[in-house]
């Protein structure tokens, strides 16, 4: 039974109606969840190697290796090589493979081996001079493609063997991931995270981005370099989206030097959970995944549905910065003008229609009376008349939706006074039985109707 039930008998004629009840409360802002600073642990975090050379078991052998870049090298980012040489005489009298079976030219007197360690020493010097030159014409060259540190080059194009090309200055790399957003470059853009989104990518198209630059456009970029490190370096960045300011701290890495400026991620992760709707519209493309990724940009969301809108004044989905956390709480589903008022006129005639009913039990009415009285006096059915003041509260009643659907919900304090006669011909008055002061009208239906659900 309901609280909106008189403590007494429901034909007291002596019922006081309770006080009105207050329409459903707006929800309180919910505390957003702060976002730890995007995590980056550059990784290899080694310098510039060194040559370094190791003396084998016996003279005559001398093992190189080199750090940095080989254009010879094989796929994979290290390369070494091996010079192997041998003494002046090798392979006749005195050689390791001679009939002396000792360094030297007769196999036994000391001056002939100490002039072959000699010749040995003085050949590996000049090997190691020749490698390390060789290494530094080459260390900056990558097939033509490499960057040179402090110049921008497009990331997302590739080189002849196929690697991405390579911003060396993170202000460069950021501002080269901007142009690529306000340019609808997806592939370019998402070149610049080390992680994929958790969202669906699907919607990280050229149309997506475009459609977002031409409604809320990103301008008055600002870029300016923070603290850098070999490996790590931060950017702080202000700009526009449409008329929204956006002041930010972006930070980037790289696994080595010379290699690719990255944040964390490229797109941000929206969820979408809670608005309603089986499919919601942004830029006018439909989304019906409940989590997806966005570059930033501002997204007008739509709901395909003329009695709902996301957001009461503005439809825009701003998204600041792709690792901050995207609020959709100003996106919450509201009636649009024809729906509350069509919600109201809804409410309004279902009620007009229970109120006219004779009935002991009006179907699908949210209130009702026994068909005998509290002294058991039985009550002609087709004498009932109902009416309510409560009714004129609806012309001022603002329904929610609930999250996740395009139910509008509303609340009311509603009593219902009874008149009817009885079967001995007396006259009988009290309140009806209310069982719901919830009306709702599902706005996804083809035909929206109001339903009184429980209370």
């Amino acid at each position: 039974m309901s609280n909106n039930q008189h403590p007494g008998s429901p034909w007291d004629p002596n019922s006081t109606p309770q006080n009105w009840g207050s329409a459903n409360p707006p929800p309180g802002h919910p505390q957003s969840p702060q976002q730890p600073a995007p995590g980056w642990d550059p990784q290899g975090q080694q310098g510039q190697q060194g040559w370094n050379q190791q003396q084998q078991p016996y003279p005559g052998q001398q093992n190189w290796q080199g750090g940095g870049y080989d254009p010879n090298a094989q796929a994979g980012g290290t390369w070494s090589g091996q010079q192997n040489w041998t003494p002046q005489g090798a392979g006749g009298p005195g050689s390791p493979g001679g009939p002396g079976g000792q360094y030297g030219s007769g196999g036994s007197g000391s001056g002939g081996s100490g002039k072959g360690i000699l010749i040995g020493v003085i050949a590996a010097v000049v090997v190691v001079a020749l490698g390390l030159t060789f290494f530094l014409l080459n260390r900056n060259k990558d097939d033509g493609e490499q960057a040179v540190p402090g110049t921008s080059t497009s990331a997302g194009q590739t080189s002849g063997s196929g690697s991405t090309k390579v911003v060396d200055d993170p202000k460069a790399a950021l501002a080269d991931y901007f142009d690529a957003v306000m340019k609808g470059d997806p592939k370019r853009a998402l070149s610049y995270g080390r992680n994929s989104p958790s969202g669906s990518s699907k919607y990280l198209t050229a149309d997506v981005m475009n459609a977002a630059q031409k409604q809320n456009p990103i301008k008055n970029l600002t870029l300016d370099a923070g603290t850098t490190t070999d490996y790590s370096a931060t950017v702080n960045a202000s700009y526009d989206i449409a008329e929204e300011s956006v002041t930010s701290t972006y930070r980037l890495s790289r696994s080595d030097k010379g290699s690719h400026w990255q944040m964390s991620q490229a797109a941000a992760n929206v969820d979408l959970s809670r608005l309603g709707g089986k499919t919601v519209k942004i830029n006018g493309q439909d989304v019906s995944a409940s989590k997806i990724a966005l570059f930033p940009g501002g997204y007008t969301l739509e709901s395909g549905n003329a009695y709902v809108q996301y957001g009461n004044d503005d439809s825009t989905l701003y998204v600041k910065e792709p690792s901050g956390y995207v609020s959709t709480y100003d996106m919450e589903p509201a009636l649009t003008t024809k729906g509350l008022s069509t919600w109201r006129n809804l409410v309004k005639d279902s009620l007009s229609k229970c109120l006219a009913s004779t009935k002991f039990k009006p179907a699908g009415c949210p209130f009702y009376v026994p068909d005998k009285t509290s002294q058991g006096t039985a009550i002609q059915e087709n004498s009932v008349t109902y009416s309510t003041s409560s009714a004129a509260s609806v012309e001022t009643m603002t329904p929610r939706l609930t999250a996740g659907t395009m139910q509008a919900v509303g609340s009311m304090y509603m009593v219902v006074r009874v008149t009817a006669k009885t079967g001995n011909g007396g006259n009988a008055s009290g309140t009806a039985i209310v069982t719901s002061t919830k009306p709702t009208v599902d706005f996804s239906a083809e035909n929206p109707a109001v339903t009184w659900p429980t209370s």
